[in-house]
This record gives structure tokens, sequence and C-alpha cells, in this order.
């Protein structure tokens, strides 16, 4: 069916050649995932996405995947989110410069409310900039439909992070997955062999 496992690490809080965790293969993205974001744009500050992709792109990552701030509590905060979106389209033509692909993570909070921040989001930002790591497990504590949301956007997504297989419904999601013939990386969560052998069994890699 064409997805892989994708070989990852994280940014966190330093510089991607500075993380402690090492890939056991050939780096295919790093990630940016921090405590808190810039009050203005709800992202890593715009240095420290410059500097990551630079030593991303050094080691001959792909993409680089960045976490942001929800915009939706309760309600869409709509001039945060148009924000979010110039943002991510700026982070985006700073990766392309560097022939990285940008990807943005989810969270609980984007796929609150139906998915309306998410969805407004696919309306705003440039898919030729930004695609997107869907993050499955944080769109079921939502309440969304994740495999609505992947029929009609997964020419976006290339990555699909696979963690609490053991409480999350996969199998529909895989099933959706074979009838669109995606292609694309599954990204292990936690790594580790234990969660090999779920994705095995799950997505029958």
């Amino acid at each position: 069916m064409g997805a892989g496992f994708a070989r990852f690490k994280y940014a966190g809080l330093v510089l991607a050649h500075d993380a402690p965790e090492k890939p056991d293969g050939p780096l295919v993205a790093v990630e940016i995932k921090l405590p808190s974001y810039d009050p203005k744009t709800g992202l890593p500050p715009r240095d420290l996405i410059e500097r990551v992709a630079t030593a991303a792109a050094k080691q001959g990552a792909e993409r680089l995947i960045v976490n942001g701030r929800a915009c939706y509590d309760g309600h869409l905060d709509r001039n945060a989110l148009t924000a979010k979106s110039i943002a991510l389209n700026q982070a985006g033509r700073i990766c392309m410069s560097k022939r990285l692909g940008l990807r943005y993570r989810n969270g609980r909070g984007e796929f609150g409310g139906n998915a309306l921040e998410m969805e407004e989001m696919m309306l705003r930002i440039n898919a030729e900039l930004v695609g997107v790591a869907l993050d499955p497990a944080d769109v079921k504590r939502a309440g969304a439909d994740m495999v609505n949301f992947f029929a009609r956007h997964q020419h976006r997504i290339d990555c699909i992070f696979i963690r609490e297989w053991d409480s999350v419904p996969y199998a529909p999601l895989v099933a959706e997955i074979q009838n669109r013939q995606w292609r694309g990386w599954l990204v292990q969560s936690p790594a580790g062999a234990e969660a090999r052998r779920a994705l095995a069994r799950i997505f029958k890699a």
C-alpha cells in the first residue's frame, strides 16, 4: 500500500543536530514541539524555524514538522488563525528555499468543534508550501471524524502518527488508506519494537 516506516527524531527546544535521540537510519523528518509558542503566531518563533530547517537540511532531512497552539477553545479565534496561517505560509517558504517540505502536526484543539480550525486552516494555507502530519489519536480525542478528514485531504497528508494503538480505532482509517492507495509515512510514536509490531499488525505493513 506504499506506507513505510519513517526515521524520525524531535527537535524540541534544541537544534536538530543537538537532539539526544538519533535515528537508526536515514533522517526523514525533524519536528519542533515546544511547551509554549509565539504569542502572535501560535507557532515556534520564526528564527527557531529557520535555524532548525537549516540544520535539518544539512543532515539530509526531507521535511520539517511543526506543532502549534490551537485557535479553537470552544469558539474559533479567527484573528489568531489568520496570523497562524500567514506564519505557516511564511515558514513554508523558508523550508522551500532549503529544499525541505513543511508539515503541520495537529493537536486535539484543531479538531475541536467538528474540526472547525483544521478545516478553516486547509482553506488558508498554501498547499504547495504546507502539508499535514496527521495525528489520529488527537483527532479521536476531539471527537472528530479522522476518516472523513483523511478522505478529503489525503493529497495534503504524507505523514500519519500512529500511537495509542490499543485505544484508537485505526481499522477504518486503514481501509480508507488502502482504498485511496495513499503513499506516505507511518510514524511510530513512541518508537520501538513494540510499536513496529503494532504497526505491522494494524496496517499489515
